[in-house]
């Protein structure tokens, strides 16, 4: 409640409930929460700031043990560990960084690597903040082959969440046709633009790329999912090659930042049989890190040890390039240890081969196969911006569904404020994570959070832990 609202004539404000709850009652906060009006702000409830909508990630400041949230925003782009700028997806997420902690100072990034990556928090140091444009979505796509007959479509993404089929087009459509039918689907707003890699009717020339640029008006500035083209009924392409090429995102703001400095650590694994390889063959199963595909490889035991490393890295070095990835041994052969540091293995996570003992003389299981490091100096986008101030050990979900003003009537104040319904349970339900402001699309980061929750309280349940 705000203890300062001045009885009279006063400005309309509209206010939007949030449910958080999927399903059934939450658990809330024995004895409610005090949250710091000084270092709690909503960035992204656009107008209301000062309101704090239900869904936002709370922890406790360790001055004063007061609660506020625990991520002031997101990593617009990829960065690397030796980046100097780094660029918030919203500006009003840095204007926030600007307002809590000052023109200068450190904030907290969490999040992995790559995709589905480890996740790791660090500190960074920085000195200016400063805006950026935004960027418009562009996405291209390539088919295989030049197209000689039949229709395609594309499906198209809108602002609002929705999506739209064009109306076939012939194989050899111009772009004028194409951009006519893309309007057309989109209620006569240009909204997607069609160009191509250098022809007027692209798929009858041969596998040129079709690029879409979400430029239109109201279409600029937004991160989409991808577009799809149905060629089922198209003759020529057997594939239609996808990318997204530039990342939407509306206006940011990029921040100076001390480079991370965390140096690439590459991947080691240690596997130890069961008893000594003596004789025959083994085979091995690699994962590779760009295509998912998983080659076999098979290693021939020879007269000493050196021998047989020198078979098995040079098999290594003729898949996947040389030192990509570097097998070292000890006893005779009591171990193998596999270093993945070369080319694009470098840096990175990577599974456990697979093993096949067929063929082998002595080693007849794995006793333990140990998996150690392995990830780069990246942050994706959409790792978590937080403060360094104790609030970033996320404690809580703020359920105020009709907001909490933190400052006084007229905004020149901030207020602490008394919050009842500070979430600390599903209690009979589940939370409904799209609910959960700045909650993550990487797999590993939604996990990270929800243990972070669940640290501080087990009877954390959300609707997508099944989901799939």
């Amino acid at each position: 409640m705000n203890p300062n609202v001045v009885p009279g004539v006063r400005a309309s404000t509209e206010y939007g409930f949030r449910q958080i709850m999927a399903s059934g009652r939450p658990q809330y906060l024995h004895g409610g929460a005090v949250i710091d009006g000084a270092y709690a702000r909503d960035p992204l409830n656009t107008g209301y700031v000062d309101r704090l909508r239900a869904g936002l990630l709370m922890g406790r400041r360790t001055t004063g043990g007061k609660w506020a949230p625990s991520v002031i925003g997101t990593l617009g782009t990829t960065i690397a560990g030796t980046a100097t700028t780094l660029t918030f997806l919203h500006a009003a997420e840095a204007t926030e960084l600007l307002r809590r902690v000052g023109a200068t100072g450190t904030f907290k990034i969490t999040g992995p690597h790559v995709a589905g990556g480890r996740v790791r928090t660090r500190t960074l140091t920085y000195s200016a903040i400063g805006a950026l444009a935004g960027a418009n979505e562009v996405q291209t796509f390539t088919p295989d082959a030049a197209a000689t007959a039949g229709t395609y479509r594309i499906r198209l993404w809108k602002p609002d969440g929705t999506s739209v089929w064009t109306a076939a087009l012939a194989f050899g459509a111009t772009l004028a046709a194409c951009q006519a039918a893309i309007t057309l689907a989109l209620d006569g707003v240009a909204g997607w633009v069609a160009s191509s890699a250098g022809s007027a009717a692209p798929w009858s020339a041969g596998p040129i790329a079709l690029v879409l640029t979400a430029s239109g008006t109201g279409y600029t500035g937004r991160d989409y999912p991808m577009c799809e083209i149905d060629s089922t009924s198209l003759t020529g392409p057997t594939a239609i090659t996808a990318v997204e090429t530039t990342r939407g995102y509306p206006a940011a703001a990029t921040v100076t930042i001390t480079a991370p400095g965390l140096a690439a650590t590459n991947c080691v694994q240690v596997w130890t049989p069961n008893a000594a390889w003596t004789a025959g063959t083994m085979s091995f199963g690699f994962t590779h890190p760009t295509t998912g595909a998983i080659h076999w490889l098979t290693f021939t035991y020879t007269t000493d040890l050196a021998g047989t490393l020198a078979v098995i890295n040079a098999a290594l070095d003729a898949e996947f390039g040389t030192g990509a990835i570097v097998a070292t041994g000890g006893g005779n052969i009591t171990s193998l240890t596999f270093t993945y540091s070369g080319g694009v293995f470098a840096g990175r996570e990577h599974p456990l081969p697979l093993v096949s003992f067929a063929g082998a003389t002595g080693a007849a299981s794995t006793t333990t196969f140990t998996n150690l490091g392995g990830y780069s100096e990246a942050f994706v986008a959409g790792s978590l911006i937080q403060p360094t101030d104790g609030s970033e050990t996320i404690r809580g979900i703020l359920g105020e569904e009709s907001g909490l003003k933190v400052t006084d009537d007229d905004g020149a104040t901030n207020l602490d404020v008394e919050c009842s319904r500070m979430i600390v349970g599903s209690g009979d339900g589940a939370i409904d994570a799209s609910q959960i402001i700045n909650y993550p699309s990487d797999s590993t980061l939604k996990a990270w959070l929800k243990a972070a929750l669940r640290a501080y309280s087990p009877g954390f349940v959300f609707d997508d832990d099944h989901a799939g």
